[in-house]
C-alpha cells in the first residue's frame, strides 16, 4: 500500500491518523508544512519502507524513533528547520552515523539557529560537539559553525578596528583642534572653523592698523626688538601700532589707547611681570582696555613671556585669559599659532612705518631711524625671557633710550 500525501498543507501528526494502516509500505508527506509529528504516529506501520518528511517545518522530531520500523530503507529529512540545540543534535548525528545508508539526504540536513529569519547553522553531517558555544535563551547551548565564524572573523575585526581608529582620530582632532588649525593655516592657508560676518569685515577693512600692541615700557626691548620686526616685516606683513613708539607723548593715555583699539583689527597684549604691576595697575590704562575690549574679546591676543603667578592676575585678566587667544613666548610653534590669530592681509611689504602712523607727531628721531633686526630669533624655551631682556646692558645705545611714560 503507498499513500500520498504530499503538498497538501499539514501541519502536524498527533499520533492516531496512521494506526489502522498497518500494511502501509510507502509514504509521503514532503512538502507540507509539519512543524510536530507525535511520538506514536509511526509505531504501528510495521511495514512501512519508504517515509519522506523532507520539505517540512520540523522542529524537534525524534527521529531515533524511526529504529522502531525494522523495514525502513528510505527516509527523508532534509529542508526542515531542526533545532541547532546541541543535546539534540548530537543524538540527531548519532541515528544519522547508524542509518546513514537509509537517509537518502543526510549530506543536506541542516539545523536553523533563528526560525525567523531561516538562519542555517552547520550541516549535520559536519556537526562536531565541541563547536556547541552558542547559549540559547531557555540555557542550552547551540551550534555555531566554525567556518562561518571564520569567514566573519576578519571583517568584523577589520571594522572594529576602523571604529576605534575613527574615534581616536576624532578624539585626538578635538583634543588637538588649536594645534591642528593652526598646522592647516600654516600649510594651506586655510582658516577651519573660524568665522566673520560681513559687517565685521566690512569694519576691519576700514581699520588703519592690523594690530594694536600694548605693552609695558619695561618690556619695549623684546616688543622693537623681536615681535615687532616678525610682524612688520614678515610674510605676511602688517601694519602695526605700537603703545609707546606711536603714541603722542602729549596726548591723554586713555582716549589714545580707545583710538588705537578702534583703528586696529586686532589688540595684542604683552602680558609680563612688568605689565602686570606696572601698566595695569593704572586705573586710566585699565579703563580703557576695559572700555573698548568689552565688546570685541575675540579679537584679543595675549602674548605671554615668563613666568606669572596666579596670585597676580585679577577676575578681570583671568576672564579675559579664558575666553582669548594665549600665546607663549617660548612656543615652537609661536609665529604660526601668532599668524593664525592675526587678520588676513593682502599688501605689499615695502610699505613704511612712517606712512602709517598717525600718533607719533613727535617721536624721537633716533627711534624712527632704528634698524629692523636682521634676522628673527627663535622663540626661547618656555618660562625664559630672549637674552636682551635678561641683560640689559647688551642692547645698542638707542634701543635702551625709551620715552617716558604719560603717567611718569
Amino acid at each position: 500500500m503507498i499513500l500520498h500525501l504530499e503538498n497538501n498543507h499539514i501541519k502536524e501528526l498527533l499520533g492516531f491518523e496512521l494506526a489502522t494502516l498497518e500494511s502501509l509500505h510507502e509514504l509521503y508527506l514532503q512538502g507540507n508544512m509539519i512543524h510536530f509529528i507525535d511520538n506514536r504516529t509511526f509505531l504501528e506501520l510495521k511495514q512501512l519502507r519508504v517515509l519522506r518528511l523532507d520539505e517540512n517545518r520540523l522542529f524537534s522530531f525524534e527521529v531515533w524513533q524511526l529504529s522502531l520500523n525494522p523495514y525502513l530503507v528510505e527516509i527523508g529529512l532534509s529542508y526542515n528547520h531542526w533545532s541547532c540545540e546541541c543535546n539534540y543534535f548530537n543524538r540527531y548525528k548519532n541515528w544519522l552515523k547508524q542509518n546513514y545508508a537509509k537517509v537518502i539526504d543526510g549530506s543536506r540536513i541542516n539545523c536553523v539557529i533563528n526560525n525567523a529569519t531561516n538562519l542555517l547553522g552547520p550541516r549535520l553531517s559536519d556537526f562536531n560537539s565541541s563547536r556547541c558555544v552558542f547559549a540559547l535563551p531557555d540555557g542550552n547551548h547551540a551550534i555555531v559553525e566554525q567556518q562561518v565564524m571564520n569567514d566573519y572573523l576578519p571583517l568584523l575585526l577589520g571594522t572594529m578596528c576602523a571604529f576605534i581608529a575613527s574615534v581616536v582620530i576624532v578624539c585626538g582632532g578635538f583634543y588637538y583642534r588649536r594645534e591642528l588649525r593652526v598646522w592647516i593655516y600654516s600649510r594651506c592657508g586655510l582658516r577651519m572653523c573660524y568665522k566673520t560676518t560681513a559687517f565685521e569685515e566690512q569694519q576691519d577693512k576700514d581699520r588703519l592698523f592690523d594690530a594694536y600692541i600694548s605693552y609695558s615700557v619695561k618690556d619695549e626691548a623684546f616688543v622693537t626688538q623681536a615681535l615687532a620686526p616678525g610682524l612688520e616685516g614678515g610674510d605676511p606683513c602688517y601694519r602695526l601700532c605700537l603703545h609707546y613708539r606711536d603714541f603722542n607723548v602729549s596726548a591723554y593715555v586713555a582716549d589714545t589707547i580707545i583710538e588705537a583699539v578702534e583703528s586696529s583689527r586686532r589688540t595684542i597684549i604683552v602680558l609680563s611681570k612688568n605689565f602686570l604691576h606696572n601698566e595695569w595697575c593704572r586705573f586710566e590704562f585699565k579703563s580703557a582696555l576695559h572700555e573698548v575690549l568689552k565688546d570685541r574679546r575675540k579679537r584679543l591676543i595675549f602674548i605671554v613671556t615668563g613666568e606669572l603667578p596666579q596670585r597676580d592676575l585679577d577676575p578681570d585678566l583671568r576672564l579675559y585669559l579664558k575666553t582669548n587667544t594665549v600665546i607663549d613666548w617660548g612656543d615652537r610653534q609661536f609665529w604660526q599659532k601668532l599668524q593664525f590669530a592675526m587678520p588676513d592681509v593682502r599688501r605689499s611689504c615695502m610699505h613704511q612705518r612712517s606712512s602709517v602712523n598717525i600718533y607719533a607727531t613727535a617721536t624721537p628721531s633716533h627711534l624712527m631711524d632704528r634698524s629692523r633686526s636682521p634676522g628673527l630669533p627663535p622663540p626661547p624655551p618656555p618660562g625664559k625671557l630672549p637674552p636682551f631682556l635678561q641683560h640689559s646692558s647688551s642692547l645698542p645705545r638707542d634701543s635702551r633710550t625709551m620715552p617716558h611714560p604719560l603717567w611718569a
